[in-house]
């Protein structure tokens, strides 16, 4: 990620955090850039992964959220707000996503143990 001149205040925070560090500015720049590079590379491989980020947060995709992003897109198109080739991209880069979320649920009900069979045991008389 290329920094715009608008972006003083990161300007700033690379600064600071060299200053303590004792190490060249570039190289807070690098970390940052390398962050959100390899930040991008998950979310575009279109692998469901859950992203941990220290003291920030954790996020993972969600199947709901993912078939609200293919509904709203439908309808925007059907609705006229934005063109086919617009929906289709949005809709193909989700679907690999879908797909995947629907395997994972699928072979995780299958595995658990509460979704076994509800034999009863026979009582020895």
């Amino acid at each position: 990620m290329n920094l715009k001149p608008q972006d003083e205040y990161l300007n700033e925070i690379f600064k600071k955090v060299a200053e303590k560090h004792g190490v060249d500015e570039k190289y807070p720049r690098e970390m940052y850039d390398h962050f959100f590079y390899s930040l991008r590379k998950v979310i575009q491989s279109h692998i469901p992964a859950t992203i941990e980020i220290a003291k920030f947060g954790t996020f993972e995709p969600n199947l709901k959220k993912v078939n609200a992003i293919i509904r709203k897109t439908l309808l925007r198109y059907n609705e006229g707000y934005i063109p086919r080739d617009d929906a289709a991209r949005v809709i193909s880069q989700v679907w690999p996503v879908r797909q995947a979320l629907i395997i994972d649920k699928l072979y995780k009900k299958k595995n658990d143990k509460r979704y076994g069979s509800k034999r009863r045991k026979r009582s020895s008389s």
